[in-house]
C-alpha cells in the first residue's frame, strides 16, 4: 500500500510501457492526462457531456493500442494521447455536422404560378358566396353543415 504512495514518480514513457502489463498502471496513465484531454476537447463541444463521451472514448482507443505505442519514435506521450483525443473529436464533429444534402433541384425550380393564382381566387370567389349562403340558415342546419363539411 505504501509502496505505490511512496513510489518514485515514472516519466509518461515509462508509465505507458508499465500501463501495457497492468490496470493500476493505466488507471495512472487516466490519472494523469484525464483533464488535459478533457480540457483539450471541451474548448471544441457545446457541453461537458460531449467533451466527456469524447475523452472516455479516447482512453477506450488508448488502452486498445497500447501495444503499438512506440517511444522511439520521437513522439511525446502526451503528444499521442491528444492526437487520438483529435481524431476523436474529428470523428464526433464529422457525425454531428455531416448531415445530407437538402438541395434539391427539382424541388427548387421555379413554376409558372399564374394558373395557380387565377385557381386560389376562383376557389375563394366559391368559398365565400358558400358562407353567405351558409349564414342565412337556421342555427342547426349550420351545425349539421359545419360537422358534415367542416369539421
Amino acid at each position: 500500500m505504501f509502496e505505490r504512495l511512496f513510489a518514485p514518480k515514472l516519466d509518461d514513457n515509462s508509465l505507458l510501457q508499465k500501463a501495457k502489463e497492468s490496470q493500476s498502471a493505466f488507471a495512472e496513465v487516466y490519472d494523469r492526462f484525464a483533464n488535459l484531454v478533457f480540457r483539450f476537447v471541451r474548448r471544441r463541444v457545446a457541453t461537458d457531456q460531449d467533451a466527456e463521451d469524447i475523452v472516455s472514448e479516447t482512453f477506450m482507443a488508448v488502452a486498445a493500442s497500447l501495444d503499438h505505442y512506440d517511444e522511439t519514435k520521437s513522439k511525446k506521450c502526451t503528444t499521442w494521447i491528444l492526437s487520438i483525443a483529435h481524431n476523436k473529436l474529428q470523428d464526433y464533429l464529422r457525425k454531428i455536422y455531416n448531415t445530407p444534402d437538402i438541395y434539391d433541384p427539382e424541388e427548387h425550380e421555379i413554376q409558372d404560378t399564374s394558373e395557380d393564382i387565377m385557381q386560389a381566387t376562383h376557389d375563394k370567389h366559391i368559398y365565400d358566396e358558400i358562407m353567405t349562403y351558409v349564414q342565412q340558415l337556421p342555427d342547426k342546419q349550420i351545425a349539421i353543415f359545419s360537422l358534415r363539411h367542416v369539421e
